[in-house]
């Protein structure tokens, strides 16, 4: 997966992905930007798996890395939808889910 730009998409289109794919009809387009939502992640993955190598070089431990599933990200979404509104009194799709991992 190539790194892509975190801004390609405003906050109301991740939003309303996050939707379509808890609805369980996510078009190709939703299916784009969750891809590029990974793919902008992917930098700062593999900056940190790098770091953690370097650091346990010499030792047993083993460290890897990889993005979560598409069909992880749906239940997640789905779990998110059944325990959690955004301030608006609605539910906030893809953010609302990153926003609770932070």
């Amino acid at each position: 997966m190539a790194f892509a730009d975190p801004t390609a998409y405003s906050k109301t289109q991740i939003n309303r992905t996050g939707d379509e794919i808890r609805g369980n009809a996510p078009s190709d387009t939703s299916l784009n930007i969750v891809n590029n939502w990974r793919a902008s992640h992917a930098y700062i993955l593999n900056t940190f798996q790098a770091m953690l190598r370097n650091r346990t070089r010499g030792t047993k431990i083993a460290v890897a890395q990889r993005h979560k599933r598409m069909r992880t990200i749906a239940a997640k979404l789905e779990q998110v939808s059944a325990n959690a509104t955004c301030p608006h009194g609605r539910h906030c799709g893809l953010s609302a889910y990153i926003s609770r991992l932070q």
